[in-house]
């Protein structure tokens, strides 16, 4: 399958001038950057909700795991609840980062950033995830398994306006133009690009638990196969939009 190739132009007024780092400081009483506990609070945190679940997964375990003491753990963060929204606004902000180095510093736009950056997510070892601060394994399984408990929570508005998903919003804010900028027409385009986010999130989790509700292969571990599908199932979305005749 081929999609339809849209050729690099100039940076324009419609892309962002700057997608900077941002750093939701409202979610952490202490950088957990700033200090060698810390980042072994991230790294150990990260890999007890990969593998034990959000449900489980309680600040008195991660400080027994850490051997250090519970006060310390809450030093950097109130409470498990922000502790996960800070590991997923990680994987926001990195991915906007990526975005910013491979589709606005190139003048890339359109469709064919939106691809990238779908890319990107569906095929990350071929892009530079901090690895030596948490592996993408375990950030994968949190981003497929635990992210939509970042949102779905009572705290989202006090957390949102904290800062806590300003780095998903900014891209969600620049997928929407660059489709608009092919479907200028459409009226739905963060809408669309919401969508098709929460896809490759959620598509990994029905092919592992609940098979029946889609075509994707179970993940495996020796095999890309289910990023592949991911990845073709979204294209073959905008593909279809942005070839196809409006009809409704």
């Amino acid at each position: 399958m081929s999609f339809p190739a849209n050729p690099p132009t100039l940076r324009s007024k419609l892309i962002n001038p700057s997608m900077e780092k941002t750093s939701p400081t409202g979610l952490y009483n202490k950088d957990p950057q700033s200090s060698t506990l810390g980042q072994n609070l991230l790294k150990e945190s990260a890999k007890i909700l990969a593998e034990e679940g959000f449900d489980t997964f309680t600040l008195k375990k991660l400080a027994q795991n850490l051997q250090t003491t519970e006060s310390s753990v809450y030093r950097y963060f109130d409470n498990k609840h922000r502790l996960l929204v800070y590991h997923v606004n990680f994987y926001w902000d990195w991915l906007v980062n990526q975005v910013e180095i491979t589709c606005c510093q190139t003048g890339m736009s359109g469709h064919t950033a939106i691809y990238k950056v779908f890319e990107i997510m569906c095929f990350p070892s071929n892009y530079s995830w901090p690895s030596e601060q948490i592996d993408y394994e375990c950030m994968h399984k949190i981003l497929t398994h635990q992210s939509v408990k970042a949102y779905f929570s009572q705290h989202v508005d006090l957390e949102n306006r904290e800062g806590a998903h300003i780095a998903l919003k900014k891209l969600v804010n620049q997928m929407g133009l660059w489709l608009s900028e092919d479907l200028k027409e459409f009226e739905f385009p963060k809408t669309l690009v919401t969508t098709l986010l929460n896809a490759v999130m959620m598509q990994p989790f029905y092919a592992e638990h609940l098979p029946s509700l889609t075509e994707l292969p179970a993940p495996n571990s020796t095999s890309s196969q289910t990023a592949q599908q991911t990845y073709r199932y979204v294209c073959q979305i905008i593909e279809r939009l942005t070839t196809q005749p409006r009809t409704v």
